[in-house]
């Protein structure tokens, strides 16, 4: 992000899990215990949308993502469901949800005996910023503007 020549492609379910043929029509649907596309699949699966977003007059499709595999410099697949860190998680807001329940669950629960404890984290970030690296930075830096403030006043006797 913010690199010339750098693609950054996030693509959620259903959509990531769709195998497509050799016109972009959707033939085959991936899900639990079928075969995992292997990184050059999946940049060929890529290469495939981007020739359609960025067509070249004179030459067809295939020859388009042909093309576009020999501008390829790198890649690098990440898979969510198999990262141990991340086990396919990825938050969202439930049916009936408002941006108030958002704000609310930045709230501190109270303990009686340890003090509060603060939440953070891409899910807990205003609409922005939801579900995103920089609503998780930002929330985690306000949970522990909060923390710091509050050890301030019981250091002080408040």
């Amino acid at each position: 992000m913010g690199k010339a020549g750098v693609i950054v492609a996030h693509v959620s379910p259903p959509w990531a899990n769709w195998i497509c043929d050799k016109d972009g029509t959707h033939i085959e649907h991936v899900c639990e215990g079928s075969r995992e596309l292997d990184d050059t699949e999946v940049t060929r699966e890529l290469l495939k949308v981007l020739a359609k977003m960025f067509p070249k007059e004179g030459i067809t499709h295939t020859q388009r993502v042909q093309q576009l595999e020999g501008q390829i410099v790198d890649r690098r697949i990440t898979r969510w469901h198999s990262d141990p860190c991340a086990m396919g998680a990825y938050s969202y807001m439930r049916k009936g949800a408002t941006f108030e329940d958002l704000a609310a669950m930045r709230d501190p629960e109270p303990h009686p005996q340890q003090g509060p404890l603060f939440f953070a984290g891409e899910a807990t970030a205003p609409p922005e910023s939801m579900q995103c690296v920089h609503g998780a930075f930002a929330t985690g830096r306000q949970a522990a503007d909060r923390i710091l403030r509050l050890w301030y006043l019981r250091e002080r006797g408040c």
